[in-house]
């Protein structure tokens, strides 16, 4: 199951500064087992509220959570692991992770990596020539060799969850 560091009213927000060297509050939700910020939005004052990051906006604020690295200790930030995303992003969540899926998957069925049958990690490793050092950037949408992995498993229908 995942775990999710949320920033949002319930826990603490997050200040951010943009390009524009304006420095706005954020919520965010990061999925803790794959790196990935999954959703972020931009406060944008008590009467509009808030609004979805754009692609740029989102890579600005997950490199920001890179050099802060807020998950090694979330309580220190006042934030929380929590095991569902927050209402606010439930939508963003699903869709950004279904569209990581299928980049994955893509990606798998492009470089020939789908075996015919079930196969353990590293047998699957030996099979298709790759080794365990290629992290991939998730947040641009680069799969990891892991992530190729399950991505290949999964159509190939040997499992339906990614393996530890």
């Amino acid at each position: 199951m995942s775990k999710f560091l949320v920033a949002d009213e319930n826990t603490s927000l997050w200040g951010h500064i943009f390009p524009d060297q304006r420095e706005r509050m954020t919520r965010f939700v990061f999925e803790m087992e794959t790196a990935l910020l999954l959703a972020v939005q931009i406060e944008t004052g008590p009467v509009a509220g808030w609004r979805d990051a754009t692609p740029a906006e989102l890579l600005d604020v997950a490199e920001d959570l890179a050099t802060n690295r807020p998950f090694d200790d979330p309580a220190v930030w006042d934030l929380a692991v929590v095991d569902s995303a927050p209402a606010w992003a439930e939508q963003t969540v699903a869709v950004a992770k279904a569209a990581y899926d299928a980049i994955c998957e893509e990606t798998a069925r492009a470089e020939n990596l789908v075996p015919d049958s079930a196969m353990e990690y590293d047998e699957w490793l030996r099979w298709c020539g790759l080794d365990d050092s290629f992290v991939g950037d998730l947040q641009r949408g680069i799969p990891g060799t892991r992530d190729k992995y399950e991505a290949s498993a999964r159509l190939a229908g040997s499992i339906s969850a990614p393996t530890p």
